[in-house]
């Protein structure tokens, strides 16, 4: 299975350009509406998982839940070519291709999905898809993350900037 990490750019200039891979489109109506991208995912299979790049509930605002992580992993099967999009290409979509890969393909195939100098995959999703799978891809995030952090600070160390 090969799938694509997009921002909503990416994706509009893909699809205006005939592409006709199945999309995962990880963002909200209103951002969809903003970059006019529904008339374009007309014409192609896809599936609209509405929620904001949330790790942590915040009142009147739409968190990643279960069913969409259930969408995605579902709409996934039988695929072997995917995009999955959000925005900026970077957090929503990263994490639930990382999902889907996961579901489909196992963990250690999800972990090279995304380019972790390029991508920072959503905790709250890459957590539900654990949940969902039975797998622990959260552990190796975390692990991820902390090492980036650990780099970025030896690389700024010596200018002092704490």
């Amino acid at each position: 299975m090969k799938i694509e990490i997009m921002s909503i750019q990416q994706t509009i200039k893909t699809l205006s350009n005939g592409d006709t891979r199945p999309i995962i489109s990880c963002v909200t109506q209103d951002e969809r509406t903003f970059f006019n991208l529904d008339e374009l995912l007309e014409k192609v299979e896809h599936i609209k998982l509405e929620f904001e790049d949330l790790i942590t509930p915040i009142q009147g605002h739409v968190r990643a839940n279960k069913e969409h992580i259930e969408k995605a992993i579902d709409f996934s099967r039988g695929k072997d070519n995917i995009i999955v999009h959000c925005n900026a290409g970077v957090c929503r979509s990263a994490a639930v291709a990382m999902v889907v890969m996961n579901a489909n393909e196992g963990l250690e195939e999800a972990k090279k999905v995304a380019d972790m100098t390029q991508h920072s995959p959503n905790e709250w999703i890459i957590e539900l898809g654990d949940h969902i799978l039975g797998t622990d891809l959260t552990s190796w995030l975390l692990q991820e993350v902390e090492d980036k952090m650990e780099k970025w600070i030896e690389r700024n160390d010596n200018n002092n900037i704490f």
